[in-house]
């Protein structure tokens, strides 16, 4: 089966623990706001890593 579009997995390590996520930009087939998007969420989940909060 393939990968719907707009599927995205982002994920983030370090020494202490390491989280994952699913997210589903589908609900526009544009692939550049499924990119923008997508870099805007995995910066999103950085920032909150780096400040500690979950």
């Amino acid at each position: 089966p393939e990968k719907p579009v707009g599927l995205v997995y982002i994920g983030i390590a370090s020494a202490a623990a390491t989280r994952h996520m699913e997210c589903r930009f589908g609900h526009r087939q544009d692939r550049d706001w499924i990119r923008l998007m997508s870099c805007n969420t995995a910066l999103d989940i950085l920032r909150r890593a780096l400040l500690g909060s979950t």
